[in-house]
C-alpha cells in the first residue's frame, strides 16, 4: 500500500490479502504488508500494490492501461512480469478499489482470468456465493475401493466454518460390501472422526455383499470447524499363504450412499479457543472494524498482515465487511461491529479508553503493563511483553473486542505472529496471551467458566427439520383426536337432552 494508506486502501488491500492468504500452500509462511518503498519491495520475488491511482508509483502508472476512466472503473494489472510481478489493483474511485479488493481476494475468479488486465465496473459482478452449511454430506460421489489384506483405511474430509460445532444427534450412515473369503471371525470395519474411534462392526459372510452401519457422533468430542472421517477395514484372509491369483485378495468397497448427516451450533465464546469467532461468522468477515493510531510504523503494518494471514486461510468467501479507523474513531462507529484495536496504551485512545476492561493493563503513565490475578509482572518484563486479550466489546452487547497490544510495536508484533498462522495457534487458548522475546507464551481464561447451558428442548426441535416435522404432525394428529372428542362428547350431550326432553 501506498505511505499513509487511507481506509479504502486498506480495506481493499486486506480483502487482496485475505485471498492470496486463503491460497497460499506454506501456511507456515505469511505474506506481509508494508508501504510501498523501494527498500520495502527490492528483495520480494512478487508483490501487490493496493492504491488509489494518484498514489502509484511514477514508474508503475506509466506500464497500466486504460487510465483514463479510473474515474469509473478500478483495474488489476500485471506489470513487469519479466523482472519483479507486479500486480496493481488501482481506481480514483474508492469504492471501485474495494471492489477490485474483493475480486482480488476471489481465488476462483482470479484464476479465471487468461489475460494481465482486468477491468472493473459498477456492474461488474465479484461476491462470492455464501457458503451453504448442508445437513447431509455424501462422504464419496463415486464410492471408494480399498484392495489388500489386514488393516486398510479411507479418509474423508469434511468442510465446516470455524465457528461451527457439532451439535447432538448426528449420524454416519455407512454403505459398504466386501470379499467373502475373509476370515470373519477377526475382520470388521471401524469408524473415526478425528482418529478417535466412534463404533465398529464385524464382517459376515451373509451381509458381504450389502452390509451396513449406523453410528451416532458423540457430542462430548469436541469438534469445530474442520474434520476427518475414516473408516477403516481389517480384512484378514482365513489363510497366510501367499496367492498370485489377484482375485483371492481381499476388498472392501464403500458405496456412494454413504453418508453423514450432521447438526451444527454456533460457538459463541469470546475465547481464543473459538478464534477466529468473532471476526470470521460461517466463513465470511463478521463486522470487523479496525482500529489502527494515527501513525503506522512498520511494525505495525506486520502485526496487521498477521491477523488477516490467518483470518484469510479460515475464509469460504470474499463477503463480509471491514472498515478501518484511526484511534480518534467515534463510538458510534463502533457499536454493531467486532473491533481489532492495534497498538499501545500511548498511541492507540481506544485501548487506552478502555484500559480498565483489559485482562492486561497498563499502569496510570502507560510505560508497562501490570501484574493482576493470574500473573505476577515485573516492571521491566512488563515493558517488554506483547498481549493477545479478547474481552467484550464495551460499545455493544454481544460484540468482542480483540487488543493487540504492548508498550513497543515491535512486541505487539512478536504476539501477532501467534496467530498469524496454524503453527502456533495451539498455544492461543483462553482469552489473555502473553509473549515475550524469549520464546514464553502464557495463555489464560479470565472470564468465569460458567460451563455451557444445554439447548433447550424448544431451541433443538426448531433447528432439527425432521423433529420438527414429526412434532408437528404429533400435534395435528393430537388436536385432530380432540376435535373428535368434543363432537364426540357434544353429539352424546345433544342425545342425552334429547332423551331428557322427551
Amino acid at each position: 500500500m501506498p505511505e499513509n494508506a487511507s481506509s479504502a486502501e486498506l480495506e481493499s488491500a486486506t480483502y487482496a490479502l485475505s485471498g492470496f492468504a486463503k491460497g497460499n500452500a506454506l501456511t507456515d509462511q505469511t505474506i506481509g504488508m508494508l508501504p510501498y518503498r523501494e527498500d520495502s519491495v527490492k528483495d520480494k520475488n512478487a508483490v501487490v500494490l493496493v492504491a488509489m491511482y494518484d498514489h502509484v508509483p511514477g514508474e508503475l502508472k506509466q506500464l497500466l492501461s486504460g487510465t483514463e476512466d479510473l474515474a469509473t472503473h478500478a483495474l488489476i494489472q500485471l506489470v513487469n512480469k519479466d523482472t519483479r510481478p507486479t500486480l496493481v489493483v488501482t481506481s480514483k474511485d474508492e469504492s471501485l478499489l474495494i471492489k477490485a479488493g474483493r475480486m482480488a481476494a476471489s481465488t476462483g475468479l482470479m484464476s479465471q482470468m487468461n489475460s494481465d488486465l482486468k477491468v472493473i465496473d459498477d456492474a461488474t459482478e465479484v461476491n462470492e456465493p455464501a457458503y451453504v452449511i448442508s445437513s447431509d454430506v455424501t462422504l464419496t460421489e463415486t464410492g471408494d475401493k480399498l484392495s489388500g489384506p489386514n488393516h486398510r483405511e479411507q479418509t474423508y474430509f469434511v468442510s465446516l466454518p470455524s465457528n461451527r460445532s457439532i451439535a447432538d444427534s448426528g449420524k454416519i450412515s455407512l454403505d459398504f460390501r466386501y470379499a467373502e473369503n475373509l476370515d470373519f471371525a477377526r475382520s470388521l470395519v471401524t469408524v473415526s472422526i478425528n482418529d478417535t474411534p466412534i463404533g465398529s462392526k464385524k464382517l459376515t459372510k451373509e451381509l458381504a455383499n450389502g452390509d451396513t452401519l449406523t453410528l451416532t457422533v458423540p457430542q462430548n468430542l469436541g469438534i469445530s470447524g474442520n474434520f476427518s472421517v475414516k473408516v477403516a477395514f481389517d480384512l484378514e484372509m482365513q489363510s497366510a499363504v501367499c496367492t498370485p491369483n489377484t482375485e483371492q485378495m481381499p476388498w472392501a468397497y464403500i458405496g456412494k450412499e454413504s453418508l453423514l448427516h450432521l447438526n451444527t451450533k454456533d460457538r459463541t465464546d469470546l475465547l481464543f479457543n473459538n478464534y477466529p469467532y468473532p471476526f470470521l461468522r460461517d466463513g465470511i468477515y463478521n463486522h470487523i472494524a479496525v482500529v489502527l493510531p494515527q501513525e503506522m510504523d512498520d511494525y505495525t503494518y506486520q502485526s496487521l498482515a498477521n491477523v488477516f494471514n490467518l483470518l484469510g486461510q479460515y475464509t469460504s468467501g470474499n463477503t463480509g465487511d471491514i472498515h478501518y479507523y484511526t484511534d480518534e474513531v467515534s463510538a458510534d462507529n463502533l457499536k454493531n461491529n467486532n473491533i481489532l484495536a492495534i497498538g499501545s496504551y500511548k498511541n492507540n485512545k481506544v485501548i487506552r479508553d478502555n484500559n480498565d476492561k483489559l485482562y492486561f493493563r497498563y499502569s496510570k503513565d502507560g510505560a508497562t503493563l501490570v501484574s493482576n490475578e493470574k500473573m505476577s509482572i515485573e516492571e521491566q518484563y512488563g515493558a517488554e511483553i506483547g498481549t493477545l486479550q479478547l474481552v467484550d466489546s464495551p460499545y455493544e452487547s454481544g460484540r468482542g473486542l480483540m487488543a493487540v497490544t504492548a508498550v513497543n510495536s515491535g512486541d505487539y508484533y512478536l504476539a501477532s505472529k501467534l496467530i498469524a498462522s496454524e503453527k502456533d495457534k495451539w498455544k492461543v487458548y483462553g482469552d489473555g496471551v502473553v509473549a515475550d522475546k524469549d520464546g514464553n507464551v502464557s495463555a489464560y481464561r479470565f472470564k468465569t467458566v460458567t460451563g455451557a447451558e444445554p439447548d433447550s428442548a424448544i431451541s433443538q426441535i426448531v433447528e432439527r427439520s425432521d423433529v420438527l416435522g414429526f412434532v408437528i404432525a404429533v400435534v395435528l394428529v393430537v388436536a385432530l383426536v380432540i376435535v373428535a372428542l368434543l363432537l364426540l362428547l357434544r353429539k352424546h350431550m345433544k342425545k342425552r337432552g334429547d332423551r331428557h326432553e322427551t
